[in-house]
C-alpha cells in the first residue's frame, strides 16, 4: 500500500516515490578496459559493419524489371518479385 499524506498533517513531507539510497554489500566491480592493438583492422570493421550482401538467383535477375503490359500515367518500372525480394 502506498502511503499518502493526511491534509491535518501539513508540516509532514508527502513521499517522493522514490526509495532511499541503500549502501553497496562489498566492492564495487571495476570495469574492464580493451584496448585496440590492430587498429587498422578496426577500422575497417567499423567500416563495413553496416554492408550487407545479397544474392540473388539468376531466375530473380531475369524477372527484375516489370514486362507487362503498359498502362496510362507513370509505367511500372519494377516487377512483383523485385518489390516482394527487397522487402525480405
Amino acid at each position: 500500500m502506498k502511503k499518502i499524506a493526511s491534509p491535518r498533517s501539513s508540516n509532514k513531507k508527502a513521499p517522493s516515490g522514490k526509495a532511499p539510497a541503500k549502501g553497496k554489500k562489498g566492492k564495487a566491480k571495476t570495469k574492464t578496459v580493451y584496448r585496440v592493438k590492430n587498429e587498422s583492422g578496426y577500422n575497417q570493421a567499423l567500416i563495413g559493419r553496416g554492408r550487407i550482401t545479397l544474392w540473388l538467383s539468376e531466375e530473380a535477375l531475369s524477372a527484375w524489371h516489370y514486362a507487362g503490359p503498359a498502362q496510362r500515367g507513370a509505367q511500372f518500372y519494377y516487377s512483383d518479385l523485385a518489390i516482394e525480394t527487397t522487402l525480405m
